[in-house]
């Protein structure tokens, strides 16, 4: 490539790409610099023997990139089930809901997420679930769910409906949720406090600062 041959340097690198027992470290290297220099189809070949979750990512974005989405969610599905980082699961959720919203599917995504909750609940189906409701804007099922499950004892969804309150521009809601929980927590009144007047400052609200 510095001598100007990136076509050269492309043929070298599917050369390396052949050989067998390469490491992950190796082939994800070999893929990164086949994605540069826009040889897509090999670079996916890579990352698919790399099969780290590595990996995985990064063949996903390259398969957003070249507007192969249904190929790219497939991966960050997988990223999203099996991905013992929650950063990491949260990423894939996000690229999830976008995908899922580009094609207009956030109906079907929700059904999906209900039936598989069914089966197997778990934290962060529950949180992708949620998400897939506001995106969809079906607030008032999104609330009744968050509800329901802090009423079933659900402690990892506490802080979810302030946040969605707060991004659908509710602020009384969300300073009515604020004060209920000032009411039960009374050690952190100064921090819910805060919380309130910031909220009235967004609201342009006199009456809740």
């Amino acid at each position: 490539v510095h001598r100007g041959d990136p076509a050269g340097a492309v043929k070298l690198l599917r050369s390396f790409a052949a050989e067998k027992n390469l490491s992950r470290g190796i082939l994800l290297n070999l893929a990164d610099r086949c994605e540069q220099y826009g040889d897509s189809v090999t670079a996916l070949e890579l990352y698919r023997r790399a099969g780290s979750e590595d990996a995985r990512i990064r063949a996903a974005m390259l398969l957003e990139g070249l507007g192969r989405n249904p190929e790219a969610a497939k991966l960050w599905n997988e990223v999203f089930r099996t991905s013992e980082n929650e950063m990491r699961a949260r990423q894939a959720m996000e690229r999830l809901l976008d995908l899922s919203a580009a094609a207009g599917k956030l109906p079907e995504t929700a059904a999906a997420l209900e039936q598989k909750l069914k089966q197997k609940p778990s934290l962060r189906l529950k949180t992708f679930y949620a998400h897939v409701l506001f995106r969809a804007n079906r607030l008032d099922e999104l609330f009744h769910y968050l509800d329901l499950q802090e009423k079933n004892g659900e402690t990892g969804l506490a802080g979810l409906k302030l946040s969605f309150l707060l991004s659908a521009r509710r602020y009384k809601e969300a300073s009515a949720l604020l004060e209920q929980k000032k009411t039960a927590a009374p050690e952190k009144r100064a921090e819910i406090l805060r919380h309130q007047v910031l909220i009235a400052v967004e609201a342009s609200d006199k009456t809740l600062a």
